[in-house]
């Protein structure tokens, strides 16, 4: 597992990974909130949209 922070915007990207079909789990964390967790599987690049933390 690889930590990411988001910037200022909330955005963040993860650079250098190849479109190979790969699989990827997304969890996004933030503290006293419940995390959300996405499945990607990575053919080109990638947008996942909003992820609401509820």
């Amino acid at each position: 597992m690889t930590p990411l922070f988001t910037d200022i915007f909330g955005d963040f990207k993860f650079d250098r990974l190849v479109a190979d079909g790969q699989k990827y789990k997304i969890e996004v964390k933030a503290d006293g909130l419940p995390a959300t967790k996405i499945d990607v599987t990575l053919d080109t690049s990638k947008t996942v949209g909003i992820l609401h933390l509820q």
